[in-house]
């Protein structure tokens, strides 16, 4: 079915008359600390951190009602105070939207991902997804219907029985809202649901998710975000004890933005990151604090 809807969009895009693509560049660099790296229970490890991410947009109309946009971007993370080790995503989506009307759209996207930390290397990851939505607006309020599926394999994660190496499939259903509240604040919040199914039947799991949000600009160069995440999973096959395992996991995320020209952005993230489960090992707490300053180069169209 995916290569099905991957091949409908390459020929969509094929077929299309492109008035223009846009690329517009950009760098992204960042020095940050990080109390608990591996999301350990205990014994953690605390480091600081340098990040550099250089990336590149896309967008073109192929019609008044059809336009396709994407990114592509590199993050190469550098421990420099205690550990010695780094990680690199590189990460690329392209997603096309046809408008019906200036109030109903659908759009098509794929995302690709391939993660790998030098330190731990039970974390690695490639994933592929395809995320089909639908956004209708209804006066101030955006409301978007949105399904994914997902492949992620773990190379290094050996599967105790038969040898073979972990591949989830991960099937996501959510709605979430949008509305504006005035013409500097956003509010949003919105509900998902998840199922993973894994050849490693202890990573089987549902979960139920809700988010919290508010966007607000002081002023035309100034700016605060604020989400709030809950998630409760549930595993189908992993025991602790007599009882299957639960978690209760919790995420906050707040950045202050400041637009120092048209090119040059500056930016203050904070995130706290909670885990409680009956499966003692895999409570964690974190914190994690970040300076960016992100360069975004002149755009050139092809």
């Amino acid at each position: 079915m995916r290569k099905v809807i991957s091949i409908a969009f390459i020929l969509v895009t094929l077929n299309s008359s492109v008035y223009a693509v846009n690329l517009t560049p950009s760098l992204t660099e960042g020095v940050g600390n990080d109390d608990n790296i591996d999301f350990l229970s205990k014994d953690v490890s605390r480091d600081g951190l340098f990040l550099i991410r250089p990336g590149i947009d896309f967008d073109a109309n192929l019609s008044e009602q059809d336009i396709i946009s994407g990114a592509y971007s590199y993050t190469f993370q550098r421990f420099f105070m205690g550990m010695n080790g780094n990680f690199t995503d590189n990460f690329g989506y392209a997603a096309y939207e046809h408008y019906f009307t200036d109030r109903l759209s659908i759009e098509l996207s794929g995302e690709g991902e391939i993660f790998n930390d030098s330190v731990v290397s039970l974390y690695n990851y490639r994933r592929t997804a395809v995320l089909p939505s639908i956004k209708y607006l209804m006066g101030k309020t955006m409301m978007i219907h949105s399904y994914g599926f997902s492949d992620i394999d773990f190379p290094d994660r050996t599967i105790q029985t038969g040898g073979d190496k972990q591949k989830d499939k991960l099937t996501e259903v959510s709605m979430f809202m949008l509305h504006g509240i005035s013409e500097r604040t956003t509010i949003g919040g919105g509900y998902s649901y998840k199922k993973n199914s894994s050849n490693n039947d202890s990573y089987d799991y549902t979960s139920q998710n809700i988010s919290i949000g508010v966007w607000h600009h002081f002023s035309k160069k100034a700016g605060l975000n604020f989400i709030y995440q809950y998630q409760l999973l549930n595993f189908d096959n992993w025991w602790v004890d007599s009882s299957l395992r639960k978690d209760s996991y919790t995420r906050i995320y707040s950045e202050l933005s400041y637009e120092i020209d048209k090119s040059a952005k500056i930016f203050c993230q904070y995130s706290y990151l909670f885990n409680d489960s009956n499966d003692v090992n895999q409570d964690f707490k974190k914190n994690y604090i970040f300076l960016r300053f992100k360069y975004i180069f002149d755009s050139w169209r092809i």
